[in-house]
């Protein structure tokens, strides 16, 4: 399941491998098997993303919440972000 135009509502996403590569203003919510949420993604609301492996690599404006296997936080997080995983990786270039 892929999102690759602009919304300006909420998303809620369900699938194997979940690829989110465009911006959204309302609230994101994913469960699936390998989720990324792509470099040039923001999300104006509220995170909240259950998969074995996580890749944000967006900006998230409003809190975040990600519960997986691995994840791995590459993008901009601005307000606070809730972590449950059992490998949980920051990238270098991280805020």
């Amino acid at each position: 399941v892929t999102l690759s135009a602009p919304t300006a509502d909420d998303v809620r996403m369900a699938g194997r491998e979940v690829v989110i590569t465009a911006p959204l203003e309302g609230d994101l919510t994913v469960a699936g098997g390998d989720v990324t949420i792509g470099p040039d993604v923001r999300v104006a609301g509220r995170t909240w993303v259950t998969a074995d492996t996580i890749r944000a690599n967006g900006v998230f404006a409003r809190d975040v919440h990600l519960v997986g296997r691995e994840v791995v936080v590459g993008g901009e997080v601005r307000e606070p972000l809730t972590v449950t995983a059992e490998s949980f990786h920051v990238l270098a270039g991280a805020r």
